[in-house]
Order: C-alpha cells, then structure tokens, then sequence
C-alpha cells in the first residue's frame, strides 16, 4: 500500500535531441520558390472560361450579319446604340464620343450611341 507520503514519480521524459546539420529548416527564397511551383501546378488544372457572347450582342450581330452595308441602330432602354465597325467611322465622321460596350467577349465592342428623344437631330445624319 502506498502512503500518502509516498508518491508514485513518473520517469522524466526526454527531449528529443536536435542536430542542427540534418533538420535545416529551407530558406525564405526556397519556400517562395515551392509555393510559386504549386500555384503553377494549381493554375494548370483550372480550365480557361470560354467567353461567351451577351443575348443583346448576339442579336444585334445577327442584325448587322443580315444587312452588311447598314448600320443598325439598335433601342437598349433610353438610348439608340450602334456597335462594332460602323460604331466606329460613324464616331469619327460625326464626331460621337466612342466608347464600348461589354458583351461577353474579352475586350469591350466599340459603341456609339444617343438618347431616343434625340433620334429627330441624328435623323438629319442619318436620312
């Protein structure tokens, strides 16, 4: 039996030993290096997003696909709008600011455009 004085000592535990020649922690260059490695490999599995055309764009392509000669001026909401090629010689014939449009491509489409209540003045341009 055990008295109360008596306490049972648990063996002391050891630490284990470090050798500073075989566990040399890597670098700060060569943890960067590793990382940039895996966000390598990780960019490689990821598929690019195929852009896809906008339903407003798609019509108004098929549009100006069937009356090639014509600029299509095309109502979106308050303002009449023209887009691609002849959005572009027409900003430069009647001197419209030229802009663009996102229409689900990678780059923007080339836009001009003008308010509907307009449309009496731009008439005149466009007999």
């Amino acid at each position: 039996m055990i008295s109360k004085t008596e306490e049972k000592k648990e063996p002391p535990v050891e630490e284990p030993s470090v050798d500073d020649d075989d566990d040399e922690l890597p670098s700060k260059e060569e943890i960067d290096e590793i990382m940039k490695e895996l966000a390598e490999e990780e960019l490689k599995k990821v598929e690019p997003v195929k852009p896809t055309l906008s339903p407003f764009y798609a019509k108004y392509k098929d549009l100006q696909d069937s009356y090639p000669q014509a600029a299509i001026l095309y109502r979106l909401g308050d303002f009449y709008e023209i887009l691609g090629d002849f959005a572009v010689k027409i900003a430069d014939e009647l001197n419209i600011t030229l802009t663009g449009r996102d229409c689900g491509l990678e780059s923007r489409v080339p836009m001009v455009g003008f308010p509907y209540h307009c449309s009496d003045t731009y008439n005149l341009l466009f007999p």
